[in-house]
């Protein structure tokens, strides 16, 4: 599907839709009822999702689509992806968003990735803020940065208890985050054997933990810092824990050797 185009101060309709389903003003773009994505943010133009707004797509298309530079995504409804491919919100490498604020819902319910960052693609401020959750219903993995995210703060839940979750935030070799802060009530959840709450296999400036951040299946890590990656700091004021059993990589922390 071509990109949705931005007409100022006008509605748009997608194809299906009886309802005037995104409103495009000077200032932003809205979903405010139910649309079949993908929806393509704009250049230069805040998408926002309202708490009443549903974004849906089927495999293998993205929920949102992220490919050029934007100021803003914010939502407090729902956006997903489903089936067996396609993310709920995707941003390209050539995709830049100044910030991504979630109330709502970030998800794939087909068991693939919730949010997904590719090589090239930066968000300067990911901010899960109270009631907001990213992968918590059938996504296999919550995050995966391979490009890079500024400060990535989490007070909701990112990941799944279900049994389904591998990895709550998967940051790949080659991606860099500044830093990763899970605030007290936050929680970084892995469940399926193997999985991590955080993986990472590329360079963090600094974790910061008052929440929770805990694996539940079977030989899973809290975190695990991979042989190459590298981690300036962590604190830790809250849970990092693997509850699982199973032996090998059942840790709270996990440092590969070489990993600094």
């Amino acid at each position: 599907m071509m990109p949705l185009p931005i007409v100022p101060y006008r509605s748009l309709l997608l194809a299906g839709v009886a309802a005037v389903a995104i409103s495009v003003h000077a200032s932003a773009q809205t979903v405010s009822t139910s649309v079949t994505g993908p929806v393509a943010v704009g250049a230069g133009t805040p998408l926002i999702v309202t708490g009443t707004g549903t974004i849906t797509s089927s495999s293998p298309a993205d929920g949102v689509t992220a490919g050029v530079a934007s100021p803003s995504l914010s939502n407090s409804g729902l956006i997903q992806a489903t089936g067996s491919h396609g993310y709920g919100v995707h941003v390209t490498n050539s995709g830049n968003l100044g910030g991504v604020t979630n109330a709502g819902t970030i998800d794939q319910t087909g068991g693939g990735i919730a949010l997904q960052v590719d090589a090239g693609g930066t968000i300067g401020t990911l901010n899960n803020v109270v009631g907001g959750a990213i992968g918590s219903s059938g996504a296999v993995t919550g995050i995966v940065i391979s490009g890079q995210i500024g400060t990535l703060t989490n007070s909701g839940t990112i990941g799944g208890s279900g049994g389904s979750t591998y990895n709550g935030i998967s940051l790949a070799s080659g991606g860099t985050i500044a830093s990763i802060v899970n605030n007290v009530g936050g929680q970084i959840l892995a469940s399926a054997d193997s999985g991590c709450g955080v993986m990472i296999g590329g360079s963090v400036g600094a974790v910061t933990n008052a929440g929770l951040i805990q694996s539940s299946g079977s030989y899973g890590a809290g975190i695990l810092v991979g042989s190459s990656a590298t981690v300036g700091t962590l604190t830790n004021s809250g849970t990092i824990q693997a509850i699982g059993g199973g032996g090998y990589r059942n840790y709270g922390v996990q440092v590969r050797a070489t990993s600094a």
